[in-house]
C-alpha cells in the first residue's frame, strides 16, 4: 500500500499491471519520467523491506524488478523506432561510403598528384588544366565534339546497333544541338536553315532504326533464325530479310557534310 500511494499519478492516465507495480503511460514516453519512476519505486521498496514481513518483501522485490525492466528494456514501440533509426543511419552511412570509394580498377593518377612536382610546377599544371577545361567548354568546341559523335552513326547502322544509333542521332541533332547553338549565339537564320536541312536528312535513318528496335525475345516465335544461325534443313528457321542500307548510308554521308557546313559557319561568327 505504501508503494501504491507513493506512485499514485497526479492526473488521468492509462495504466497497465506488470506483476505488482502500476505503470503510468506518461512514463512510457519519456526516459526522464522512467528514471524518476524507478528511483521512487526503489526508495519505497527499501523502506517497505525494512518494516514489512517476508511476503511484503517478496512484493517489494517484484516491484523493483518491474521498475528496472522499464528502464533497461524500452517498450516495443520505442524499441522498434530505435532499431529503425539505427538501420536507416547505417544504410545511409554505407551508401555514402560506397559513393566515396574510388574505382580502383579504372583509377588513373592525375599528373597533379605527382609527388616530385614543385609548388610552382603544381600551380602551373593546375592553370593549364583549368584553361583546357575552359576551352573545351566553349560552344564551338562542343559543336565539334557533337559532329565527331555523329560521324559514328554509319558504323552503328552497318552493325545494326539501332538503339545506340537512335541515341546518337537524338543527342547530336536534337535538343542538345539547339542548346549549344543558343549558348554560342549561333541561332541566326543561316544556322537555322542548315540545322533544319540536317534534321530532314537524318529523319529517314532515325525512322528506319526505330522500326528495327525490338523487345528482347519478341522474335522467339517468329520463325526467323537467331543472329549467326544458318538453317541446315527444310522446315527450319528462316533467315531474316536483309534491308538495303545503301540509301541510308548515303543519307548519313550527306548529313555529315551538312554538319561540317554548320561547324564552319559557326566558326566564322
Amino acid at each position: 500500500m505504501a508503494l501504491t500511494a507513493a506512485l499514485k499519478p497526479s492526473g488521468p492516465l492509462t495504466t497497465t499491471r506488470c506483476g505488482f507495480c502500476i505503470c503510468d503511460s506518461s512514463a512510457r514516453t519519456s526516459s526522464g519520467l522512467r528514471r524518476a519512476f524507478t528511483q521512487t519505486a526503489l526508495s519505497t521498496v527499501a523502506k517497505a523491506d525494512a518494516t514489512s514481513t517476508s511476503a511484503t518483501s517478496g512484493k517489494g522485490a517484484a516491484a523493483a524488478a518491474c521498475a528496472g525492466a522499464l528502464v533497461n528494456n524500452p517498450l516495443p514501440q520505442q524499441r522498434g523506432d530505435a532499431v529503425v533509426g539505427r538501420r536507416a543511419l547505417l544504410a545511409s552511412a554505407g551508401a555514402a561510403l560506397l559513393a566515396t570509394q574510388p574505382l580502383v580498377a579504372n583509377a588513373k593518377l592525375s599528373e597533379l598528384a605527382d609527388p616530385t612536382l614543385s609548388k610552382d610546377e603544381f600551380y602551373a599544371k593546375l592553370a593549364e588544366r583549368k584553361e583546357a577545361e575552359r576551352v573545351a567548354a566553349l560552344p564551338i568546341n562542343q559543336l565539334k565534339r557533337s559532329r565527331d559523335q555523329f560521324n559514328t552513326a554509319s558504323k552503328l547502322l552497318e552493325s545494326e546497333e539501332y538503339n545506340t544509333l537512335r541515341d546518337v542521332i537524338s543527342d547530336t541533332t536534337g535538343r542538345g544541338l539547339t542548346t549549344v547553338l543558343k549558348e554560342g549565339r549561333f541561332a541566326g537564320s543561316k544556322e537555322r536553315e542548315v540545322v533544319n536541312a540536317l534534321r530532314k536528312t537524318v529523319y529517314d535513318v532515325d525512322n528506319y532504326a526505330y522500326s528495327k528496335q525490338e523487345v528482347p525475345g519478341a522474335n522467339a516465335f517468329s520463325g526467323y533464325c537467331a543472329d549467326g544461325v544458318v538453317p541446315r534443313e527444310t522446315g527450319g528457321c528462316k533467315l531474316k530479310p536483309k534491308a538495303d542500307k545503301a540509301p541510308l548510308l548515303a543519307k548519313l554521308k550527306e548529313a555529315s557534310t551538312i554538319y561540317d557546313k554548320l561547324v564552319k559557319l559557326c566558326e566564322t561568327l
